[in-house]
């Protein structure tokens, strides 16, 4: 359009006859961008973190389930980090007097190391990736409750071959602390070529990891591919809903805070242009009288409209960026975040300021600037030029 430079140029200048107006509209943008850009950095760091979490402490990105195991030899290693056999049983564990329910966790300690974080949540020992024969990892809380340290003897009792109860007697070498307690209060992870003499326990499924940076929609037909009859691939968010519930609801809060920054953006646009238009009325009369079309008169509004949005917008984005960039060490929410430890919450948020949430902080702005300059364009363009050279 030949008219957008002057446009341009009048917009720019409309804007600055009022120059505590714009500045005022233009702080509180700032503001509410800065504040949703930071928010959702955290929500975004809050949610990776969890997954990440909730995956690597234990369950693996994709479990194969069923009678047959998946051949590892045929596994793209451009995609496959590591995979490892596991099975589980609930059982009992007791030293002396004292005893607890337990789920008897049998890993293959050569390869779990390589597909789960457990090994870096021992204490009071580190024998995870070199089980002996009888040797036991308790959680935390399950030693707690049978008073167990490292080199006591604990009795496991569970459901055999024949479906008899069978006791074993293995010694304390580690204990793990992930602040799951999920794991913490349940697991007595042992040797699975101890399941098998003791329980007849093959390995139930097979937990797998997939390359860091490896596409998961490619990863996941690959694994498809390779499926062995009468097996289910389950993927992380298959494991555990109640995990990806959790997830989703973070995003929809990502969503909810977008939603309320449209609506303030909205509001201060509209406000600011309403309240020039209602001083410029004579003006737009003017204008009209001397040739201007409504077209450019509703252009012009709304030109000024994107001015302000585009510009407290990207300050906005600016100091959220550096807010992010400030936190780097992350926010340690550890007096509050007991409640969450269930959902593999970290208590320290490292904020992440990704490409998908600055596109949506500018989606929501770009509807901003329509919303917000659209009805007081549509005044402008609507005036009659002589009544609102009248107007006073």
């Amino acid at each position: 359009m030949p008219e957008l430079p002057l446009i341009l140029q009048l917009a720019l200048r409309n804007l600055w006859r009022n120059p505590r107006r714009t500045l005022t509209a233009l702080a509180s943008l700032m503001f509410a961008t800065g504040v949703v850009t930071f928010l959702g950095a955290m929500n975004d760091g809050w949610l990776h973190g969890m997954r990440d979490n909730f995956i690597l402490t234990f369950s693996g990105h994709w479990q194969v389930h069923g009678p047959r195991p998946m051949a590892v030899d045929r596994l793209d290693p451009r995609l496959i980090r590591a995979i490892s056999p596991r099975t589980e049983r609930d059982g009992l564990g007791s030293v002396g007097a004292a005893a607890t329910g337990v789920r008897i966790v049998a890993i293959d300690p050569l390869h779990e190391l390589a597909v789960s974080r457990l090994g870096s949540y021992q204490i009071d020992g580190h024998c995870l990736g070199e089980l002996g024969e009888r040797e036991v990892v308790l959680g935390r809380d399950v030693a707690r409750t049978l008073n167990a340290r490292m080199g006591s003897h604990v009795v496991l009792t569970a459901e055999g071959r024949s479906g008899e109860l069978v006791s074993e007697l293995f010694t304390v070498c580690a204990q793990l602390q992930t602040g799951a307690p999920q794991i913490d209060r349940r697991f007595a992870v042992i040797p699975l070529a101890t399941a098998r003499q003791w329980l007849g326990a093959e390995a139930e499924y097979q937990a797998i990891r997939m390359r860091p940076g490896a596409a998961p929609i490619e990863v996941e037909t690959h694994l498809r591919a390779q499926l062995p009859p009468d097996s289910t691939l389950l993927g992380w968010a298959e494991i555990d809903p109640m995990v990806h519930q959790w997830l989703r609801f973070g995003e929809v809060y990502g969503l909810l805070v977008l939603g309320i920054v449209i609506a303030l953006t909205v509001a201060q646009v509209s406000n600011t242009m309403i309240l020039a238009l209602y001083e410029r009325v004579r003006e737009f009369g003017l204008m009209e009288a001397l040739g201007t079309r409504r077209g450019q008169l509703f252009a012009l509004v709304s030109t000024e409209a994107a001015i302000l949005v585009v510009a407290g917008g990207f300050g906005g984005w600016l100091l959220g960026a550096l807010a992010v960039a400030s936190s780097g060490a992350g926010i340690d929410f550890s007096t509050v975040s007991g409640a969450f430890r269930f959902f593999f919450m970290d208590p320290v948020i490292r904020p992440e300021l990704t490409g998908w949430m600055a596109f949506k902080v500018g989606l929501a702005l770009a509807v901003s600037a329509l919303l917000g300059g659209l009805y007081p364009a549509w005044v402008a363009a609507r005036l009659d030029p002589v009544e609102a050279m009248r107007w006073h």
